[in-house]
Parts: C-alpha cells; structure tokens; sequence
C-alpha cells in the first residue's frame, strides 16, 4: 500500500505557493482507493476509502488497530452501534462524513466534529477551523458535499490572500492490482491543489475533524 505523506505528496505536486503558507497532516498514511483489497465499490465506495485512509494514518501513528478495516466490516460497526439497518450490510449503500466519525469514534476511541460548510463556500472562520485541526490533531480530514458528493480526503490547506488551496486526496483512482506510484498519482490529479474558489458545490460540504 502507496505511503503518503506531506513531504512526498508536495514533492510530488509542488507547494500552492510559499512551502511556510503550507500546514498539513503530520506522519504517515495508507491510500486506499477504488478496488483496493480486491473489492470492487466503483460507484460507490468512496467515502469508505478516505475513511480507510484516515484510519491507517491512526494505525500508523498510534497502533490502536490491528489493520484497517475492510468496507464489509465498516458496514458492519454502522449496524452494530445502531447507526444503520441490518439491510445496509453487504449493500452498496454510501456513507459521509458523519459516519466517518462514528467509525472513528467506535474504534480508536477519538471523538470528532462537523465543519459544516453552507453554499459550499469556505469563509474565514472555516478555513482557521481547519488550519487549526492539522495544527492541533494533525490527521487526514474527509470532507463530502451534497451536489458534489465525491468523497475527498483533504491533506493540507495553504492560504493565500485571493484564495485557499486545499491539497486533496481522490480515492477514485481505480486498481484491483498493482498499487500506483506518487507521480502517477499526481500525474492523473488524483493528488493535487484545488482551490476552494474552484469547488462545484451550491449546496454544503461537511467536514470530518478527528479531535
């Protein structure tokens, strides 16, 4: 499994601007991606997969799970604790942000808050909010949106006086196989900048923040 972290992901797609504007998560984490653990989610999986993204960077940090779970065992902590209903295992049903954190919040035992984004526009406040998040916690954030409901996982955020540029990470690149390199990775913009000013969503985005 591909290794990130924010010294190769900038190596990689170069920094927005000043490397000193850049503050990001800290350590390492595992990409996953669209048919990894040979499961086939095209279509459906991506959320799960920022997840597990998220979640490796907690086993690597602080060894509180024995491996990362696999999208049929999210299902089944989502049914355990009473978030979903019994139908919702071995479906293709999709999850957010929200239940993000529950998965978070039952298994390495860390709490977790909603940054909730009307319009879709970040505004001064929310971009504090995240800047402080990868101060203070220091880990992956998966955010999702209404309209534009693909899940991102976002890596680091740089601020700049026009505009803020978040690095994300797109679980959408598709590999039953091999694992991809960084450049590819980076090549194909399955890592890279975005500015918030170029975001399609007219509805919300809702942030998951590790505490």
């Amino acid at each position: 499994m591909l290794v990130l972290n924010l010294t190769n992901c900038l190596k990689s797609v170069g920094c927005a601007a000043d490397r000193s504007s850049v503050v990001g998560f800290v350590g390492d984490c595992h990409y996953y991606h669209y048919g990894a653990q040979q499961t086939e989610d095209q279509g459906w999986g991506c959320g799960y997969r920022t997840l597990q993204t998220i979640l490796s960077w907690y086993q690597l940090k602080e060894q509180k799970l024995p491996c990362v779970p696999t999208l049929r065992s999210i299902q089944d902590v989502l049914i355990n604790i009473g978030d979903k209903p019994e139908g919702f295992r071995n479906s293709r049903g999709w999850i957010g942000a929200f239940e993000c954190g529950l998965i978070i919040q039952t298994l390495v035992k860390h709490d977790f808050r909603i940054l909730h984004i009307p319009d879709g526009r970040f505004l001064d406040k929310d971009v504090h909010t995240l800047s402080e998040h990868f101060h203070q916690t220091g880990s992956p954030v998966m955010m999702g949106g209404r309209d534009d409901n693909f899940s991102k996982g976002i890596l680091a955020i740089s601020v700049h006086p026009l505009t803020t540029m978040l690095l994300v990470c797109d679980p959408h690149y598709y590999s039953s196989g091999e694992e991809p390199s960084l450049e590819k990775l980076a090549e194909g913009g399955w890592i890279k900048w975005l500015s918030t000013q170029d975001l399609c969503e007219r509805g919300f985005y809702n942030l998951c923040l590790p505490l």
